[in-house]
């Protein structure tokens, strides 16, 4: 009896000593911190981490220097990611698996600001290659034949013109296209796990390598897109050169390819410590995977948009 009535008085005993912990850290002399409440006598809270209440200022000036302060650091870790991605391909990704954050923005982090900045880009220049127009999803695709029968379909179903239907399509497709992008990294990452079977890395590596290719593939886009464009019109008009728009598409195709290749066999030098023919290889090997995962991407986007219109 009496060991059944310690039992159900050791609870509120229990508690009522942590209660009394509590309230005694709370009569400490000195001051208090503001979050968690226990004594904090330097700048910035040991529990916490919290600022010291009496060194804020609460002016209009030092709210803008705080909001200074953390734009400028913000950026700075975002230049130094851009430039890091592109100065020495897979840098980056042997950085994040060692533990380094502080210096540089997260794997997922870096490839939603460029992702963003693409879209930024696609909006001024109106060059987009991961939005394709529904002619070109029913005639010039592996899965054109399947597509092409579903449009007949449903052109049938509601009377209603090929042109028509496209001109509700491809709006939805450009707008789904943004979100969809993202859908390349889980592909793009069982790529790289194949090619680095025998070297039995950690999934994590792999995802974070394919976002940081994925990144790096959207910035030789827009690079190779702007700088592309740029000659090819300065030679036309230098050299009266009248090339056609599907030579011109070959020939930003040809060096954009050979930028990803490049990358690429950089990048898993670094990430995974391939030597130089193996890298080669693997990285011509990943630049064609890379085409297969944007044809598979298409596809995903034809079937997503389709059932929304």
């Amino acid at each position: 009896m009496p060991r059944n009535v310690v039992r159900t008085q050791s609870p509120p005993l229990a508690r009522a000593a942590v209660a009394e912990l509590r309230a005694a850290e709370r009569r400490v002399d000195g001051p208090v911190c503001v979050t968690c409440d226990r004594p904090a006598d330097t700048p910035f809270c040991p529990h916490c981490g919290e600022r010291r209440a009496a060194d804020r200022v609460y002016t209009l000036r030092a709210l803008t220097a705080e909001l200074s302060e953390h734009v400028t650091a913000a950026d700075g870790r975002a230049v130094r990611s851009l430039w890091t991605l592109v100065r020495r391909p897979g840098a980056l990704t042997s950085t994040y698996m060692r533990g380094v954050r502080q210096p540089y923005l997260t794997p997922l982090g870096l490839f939603l600001f460029v992702n963003a900045g693409y879209f930024v880009y696609v909006g001024v220049t109106g060059q987009n290659t991961f939005t394709t127009p529904l002619r070109v999803h029913v005639a010039a695709t592996p899965y054109a034949p399947a597509a092409a029968r579903l449009v007949a379909r449903r052109l049938a179903e509601r009377h209603v013109t090929f042109e028509a239907y496209a001109r509700r399509f491809d709006p939805t497709a450009a707008a789904q296209a943004k979100s969809l992008v993202g859908a390349m990294v889980p592909g793009f990452a069982l790529l790289v796990a194949a090619v680095e079977l025998r070297r039995r890395r950690p999934v994590l590596q792999h995802l974070t390598f394919s976002l940081h290719a994925m990144a790096a593939l959207l910035v030789v886009l827009m690079t190779v897109g702007l700088l592309g464009g740029l000659a090819l019109g300065l030679a036309a008009r230098r050299y009266g050169l009248d090339l056609g728009a599907q030579r011109d598409d070959n020939i930003v195709s040809s060096a954009l390819a050979l930028a990803l290749a490049t990358w690429l066999t950089l990048g898993l030098r670094h990430a995974y410590g391939d030597g130089p023919l193996r890298s080669v290889v693997k990285g011509i090997g990943l630049a064609f995977g890379t085409a297969c995962v944007v044809s598979a991407y298409r596809a995903l986007l034809f079937f997503t948009t389709f059932w929304a219109t």
